[in-house]
């Protein structure tokens, strides 16, 4: 049988051998040039020549020195160093490269003498400050290591991330770290605390920077998730009654304030992150004005496990509370419709469900009676959809919630009305 091959049309073979015989010819000339340079350096062509004072750049100089170090060749590289000081005494990266080839060739008493000088004359440059902590830090001279750390956290935010981390490390202490790095840089140092989830540095430099006007929305709560997750509830509920709310046990029940989705707030998903459920805050329906609400619809794509509308609540262990508010349904389908329950956080409990709610129905309140067991301070409100197991499985449908309380079932019950109330009967 005739064998059928697909061949390659002979000018695109043409072309491409004629683009990579260009290349190799530029990378040869240019090793070539290279050479060319680098011999001239050492051998001072005329001085009235453009490659000569090109040749006598300290930049150039400085960068043919380090290239020489590579190739572990000291004695050019001091060389190249010296050159380029000659040129330009005040060229802070050639000095750097002299004390770390001192360092290199066991003359540490050099580099320390160098650095010492550049720490008195050249204090305020911030150029090249970081690679000068470096040195500082590998001589020992913890004084100047200090100082450009301090410098570098305050002024510098392209090394800022590499100071803290380095300052994190030598003194991780984080009262010898403020000492340190001073007391101007203790915003910076808080939130460098709550990326690393330091929740006892953070916590330290906490009180120094709660009041600041930078310190944002989110930075706030992501503190309180801290805390609350390293179980010092009692502080982060007391900053949550500072800064967000000190009347509810349940945030933002009306709607009429975004969700915070962190702290003692609800939680919710993003639109595009789950399948087949949306959401939005309404104010109006049908085109009429009403208080606000929370609307939830399902689009019919997936029988979706549903626990994404949330919020924590900070309560008095042993005491009975009751969960009220308005639904309304709009042609949700399925054996398995949403309920409200509640359910123990980092706790022992057994979850407490309300009735789901009907197909379709109006305006209807609904309460959930609930207990929270002796063992726990934190429960978690929620709105629930199990997974159906029937033919007619995927939901759809709408529904919206609004004017969800949570209030102790006596409110005459002393300790419950407020959450720092309720926990500081646990003292």
């Amino acid at each position: 049988m005739p064998t059928h091959c697909s061949h390659t049309p002979w000018f695109q073979r043409a072309f491409f051998r004629g683009f990579f015989f260009a290349v190799l010819v530029a990378l040869a000339f240019f090793q070539l040039w290279q050479a060319f340079f680098e011999q001239g350096i050492f051998s001072a062509p005329s001085q009235q020549s453009f490659l000569y004072r090109k040749q006598m750049d300290p930049g150039i100089l400085v960068a043919f020195a380090g290239k020489q170090l590579l190739e572990g060749k000291l004695s050019e590289a001091r060389e190249l160093y010296r050159k380029a000081l000659k040129n330009d005494p005040y060229y802070l990266p050639a000095w750097y490269g002299l004390a770390n080839l001192d360092v290199d060739s066991g003359h540490g008493d050099k580099a320390v003498s160098i650095m010492r000088d550049l720490d008195a004359h050249a204090r305020e440059t911030g150029w090249w400050r970081w690679d000068k902590a470096l040195l500082a830090y590998q001589l020992g001279l913890t004084d100047i290591l200090t100082r450009d750390l301090s410098y570098l956290v305050e002024y510098s935010p392209a090394k800022r991330k590499q100071a803290l981390e380095l300052g994190g490390i030598l003194w991780p202490d984080p009262e010898e770290l403020l000492r340190r790095l001073g007391s101007q840089n203790a915003l910076h140092l808080f939130r460098h605390a709550l990326r690393k989830r330091d929740v006892d540095s953070a916590a330290f430099f906490w009180p120094l920077v709660e009041t600041s006007q930078e310190i944002t929305t989110r930075e706030r709560l992501r503190f309180i998730e801290l805390l609350r997750r390293n179980d010092r509830l009692e502080q982060a509920v007391a900053i949550w009654k500072k800064f967000f709310d000190s009347q509810s046990l349940l945030h933002n029940g009306d709607f009429s304030s975004p969700l915070l989705n962190g702290g003692f707030g609800w939680r919710c998903w993003r639109n595009s992150r789950l399948q087949g459920v949306y959401w939005r805050i309404e104010k109006r329906f049908a085109g009429v004005n009403e208080p606000p609400s929370m609307h939830i619809w399902f689009d019919g794509s997936t029988n979706i496990n549903f626990a994404h509308f949330s919020q924590v609540v900070a309560l008095q262990p042993g005491k009975k509370y009751v969960l009220t508010g308005s639904i309304r349904t709009r042609n949700l389908t399925t054996d398995q419709r949403p309920f409200f329950e509640v359910v123990g956080l980092r706790c022992k409990a057994v979850p407490q469900r309300g009735e789901m709610v009907a197909p379709d129905q109006p305006w209807t309140p609904f309460t959930l009676h609930f207990e929270v067991p002796g063992e726990c301070s934190t429960m978690l409100v929620r709105l629930r959809r199990r997974p159906s197991i029937s033919f007619d499985k995927r939901i759809s449908g709408d529904l919206w919630i609004r004017s969800v309380k949570l209030e102790p079932e006596s409110s005459s019950d002393p300790g419950t009305a407020s959450h720092v109330e309720s926990l500081s009967g646990r003292r």
